[in-house]
């Protein structure tokens, strides 16, 4: 299949769409997009994305936005107008997991049955809900997902009123499935942006939020979002859409975070100017805090107005907040409603203050542009000048990647690390294109850290220590410093290496996606010497012992965090003996029980399964080496 940024012909998009619309019965809906055109004229700038955001920039002002979706369109009404009366400026529709799988018979079952669903179901409900929704509300409206293929779902919203999308081809091809080819993320892409730049030619502008592909929540590395996100906007504008948002994740270090977003800015305009994008309008979004939350309402309430001050002294169009519940479930539309009355008098007070310069500020944003630039220009260079080529061709040579994905196409070779303040740096930067100087700056802002933490230990502790204290809410500094000087390790231990040569295989066992603790574990496990076989995520039982077959293994390594561990486990020791490998050793560690369970029913559990060794959440990868040291002396 031909890769280029060139616009999609429109008899061969149109040609397309009739498959689109086929994907399921509502697709019928849209079939005319004059009655889309006609309904979008009617609605006014005053629900139109696009329109909203000219406004808010000449007044120089940061729209609130956020995430919300309900199964049933009353309930979304409901929610949509509660946070709408407390100051949100940008209404969310948050689709549901079988939508962006594409599941919608299971959503039509689950609406006739009653069957709760984790969203709104926007093809389910058709263009007929989305216009319910744009009557009862007087604000534009977004749509948020996280699906490979959001075809049908985008033309059903963009044909009821909706006017804005979220997603590029890094942030859902690399950052949420495991299989599914860059190529088709990117050829969907380019079918939605096609469709905004025909309503484009029709005189309707549509706005698209391009993700950045940034990753987990606890690594949002500000070179990796930003260059996406512009090399994302960039494909998006060769499809002829007209507004663009690109958007960066708030991470720890406030300095680094307003760096960033200028660059991104600078280099928004730039790129789009220089690939001959002058006619599209384009807009910074922050995105906040996306690590793990306070439980205390107090608390979290203190994490979202960091969030909105970053976004204001940053100069952001927009700020994506959260809520005072994120750290216990499901958000309220009552706490939903308080982070955007929060965020507003944030906005109100500082009005247009902005971060001042300094000396720390411009060494930031120097180290920022340098890494940001190099990938940028490494994947048009790649391309021949053409984005969307050099995207397939860079992913395939790791000159651009997401650290921590489960995708089989990303490198995964960048591991990333908080440095002595909290600000993301690379302890391996893989095949990324950067300059010596800036390896070196990176080598040197993680001796800082090493000297703050008063020892020598193996690299790989430390960034598991900035994923501890981010999932378990704590300052990094605090949490890494307590841990080193208190777990009483030896100097010899941080040494121990493999005592034998013995093949290994691991990975994240049945449909989850959690890839960091793999990813850590792994370069631990290699950095001691051992020989590793990683299947990355979404790995079947099957899966699992074709590879102890095919590299001969003695030790089968499960991870699995979503708390269904159990469950994907039954019958696996039975299997293994079945395939004539009831000699190898079974590990397994993780998040193994959903909620809170005595270790010792959990322990007991996975023993009654065939596991020999079963390791407690957070347990460091120095036990598993002398775990494996142990038992592989039993094969010797």
């Amino acid at each position: 299949m031909e890769v280029s940024n060139n616009k999609m012909p429109l008899d061969e998009f149109l040609a397309q769409r009739k498959d689109v619309l086929k994907m399921w019965k509502t697709g019928i809906e849209v079939e005319d997009l004059e009655q889309s055109f006609a309904l979008h004229r009617r609605l006014g700038e005053n629900k139109n994305v696009a329109a909203v955001l000219k406004k808010g920039r000449s007044e120089k002002r940061t729209l609130i936005s956020l995430r919300c979706g309900k199964p049933t369109v009353e309930e979304q009404i409901k929610d949509l107008i509660y946070i709408q009366e407390a100051g949100a400026d940008l209404l969310p529709v948050t689709l549901d997991s079988n939508t962006r799988n594409l599941h919608f018979d299971e959503n039509e079952e689950a609406l006739k049955t009653g069957k709760r669903i984790n969203g709104y179901p926007i093809v389910n409900h058709g263009v007929q809900g989305v216009k319910r929704i744009m009557q009862a509300v007087s604000r534009p409206v977004t749509i948020k997902h996280g699906s490979v293929d959001a075809r049908l779902a985008a033309e059903i919203g963009f044909g009821g009123g909706f006017s804005d999308i979220n997603g590029n081809v890094y942030s859902w091809g690399l950052t949420y499935n495991k299989s599914v080819s860059i190529l088709k993320v990117l050829k969907v892409q380019q079918y939605i942006a096609r469709l905004m730049g025909y309503y484009a030619e029709n005189g309707i502008i549509l706005a698209n939020e391009q993700g950045g592909g940034q990753g987990p929540g606890c690594f949002r590395v500000p070179c990796i979002s930003i260059s996406n996100t512009i090399l994302g906007a960039l494909i998006s504008a060769g499809q002829g859409a007209r507004c663009l948002q690109t958007a960066y994740g708030q991470g720890r270090n406030l300095v680094q975070d307003i760096a960033s977003m200028r660059v991104l800015r600078k280099l928004s305009d730039e790129y789009m100017s220089k690939l001959g994008y002058s006619d599209v309008d384009i807009y910074t979004i922050l995105h906040q805090w996306q690590g793990a939350f306070p439980e205390n309402p107090d608390e979290a309430m203190g994490v979202i107005c960091l969030g909105a001050a970053t976004a204001v002294l940053g100069g952001a169009d927009i700020s994506v907040i959260k809520s005072t519940q994120e750290g216990v479930g499901i958000p309220t539309m009552e706490s939903n409603a308080a982070g955007v009355r929060a965020t507003r008098e944030i906005i109100h007070i500082l009005g247009n203050q902005r971060m001042p310069d300094n000396s720390a500020l411009e060494e930031e944003m120097a180290i920022v542009e340098a890494e940001s630039r190099a990938i940028i220009e490494a994947v048009l260079d790649i391309g021949n000048g053409d984005p969307a080529l050099g995207t397939i061709k860079g992913i395939e040579a790791g000159i651009v990647e997401v650290p921590f994905t489960p995708s089989i196409y990303n490198y995964g070779k960048a591991i990333p690390v908080c440095d002595a303040n909290g600000a993301y740096r690379f302890l391996e930067c893989g095949n990324l294109p950067f300059p010596q100087w800036v390896k070196d700056y990176n080598k040197k802002k993680i001796d800082e850290r090493v000297a703050l933490e008063r020892g020598r230990r193996q690299p790989y502790e430390m960034v598991l220590d900035d994923v501890f204290c981010m999932i378990m809410d704590r300052a990094q500094n605090e949490y890494s410093v307590s841990i080193h000087i208190n777990s009483c390790q030896e100097e010899d231990e941080n040494d121990i290496k493999a005592l034998y040569d013995d093949n290994i295989v691991m990975g994240v066992i049945g449909s989850d996606s959690h890839a960091i603790g793999n990813r850590i574990l792994e370069y631990a496990l290699t950095s001691a010497g051992f020989h590793i076989t990683n299947l990355g995520s979404f790995v079947s039982q099957e899966d699992f012992i074709n590879a102890a077959l095919e590299t001969d293994a003695k030790v089968i390594l499960v991870s699995s965090l979503g708390g269904h561990a159990a469950v994907d486990c039954e019958g696996f020791k039975q299997k293994l003996i079945e395939a004539g490998l009831g000699h190898v050793l079974l590990y397994i560690g993780g998040n193994l029980a959903v909620g809170k369970t005595d270790w010792e029913i959990i322990e007991k559990q996975f023993k009654d399964l065939g596991f020999n060794r079963i390791a407690k959440p957070n347990t460091r990868p120095i036990v598993t080496i002398k775990w494996l040291n142990e038992d592989l002396a039993k094969f010797h």
